[in-house]
């Protein structure tokens, strides 16, 4: 099978339906992309004094640089987009780091 992200699965095997009428299409029948994500982190604490702890944390996301698209358009046969793989999915990762780590 040769996938692209212009034409994922083969949008000639499908056809509009009789007008109400459910199409012979079974449940599932497209897969999607694979997910893959690799995230990559280092943590170094170190003790200043009996109680102060100073920690250096370095924190990468998605470090492959990978894409991951959305599942292709199902919908609609006369779309200009069926079957395309156009859409990434919403990774975005927001991470606030501020004031001391207080651990009791």
């Amino acid at each position: 099978m040769n996938r692209r992200l212009s034409q994922w699965f083969n949008t000639a095997a499908f056809t509009p339906n009789a007008t109400l009428t459910f199409g012979n299409a079974g449940r599932n029948i497209a897969v999607g992309p694979g997910f893959r994500n690799f995230d990559f982190s280092v943590m170094k604490n170190t003790r200043i004094g009996e109680q102060t702890n100073l920690q250096f944390r370095a924190e990468f996301f998605n470090i492959a640089n990978h894409p991951n698209f959305a599942l292709p358009e199902p919908t609609f046969l006369a779309a200009p987009n069926f079957g395309t793989l156009f859409q990434t999915l919403d990774t975005v990762q927001t991470m606030w780091a501020s004031g001391p780590a207080v651990r009791a």
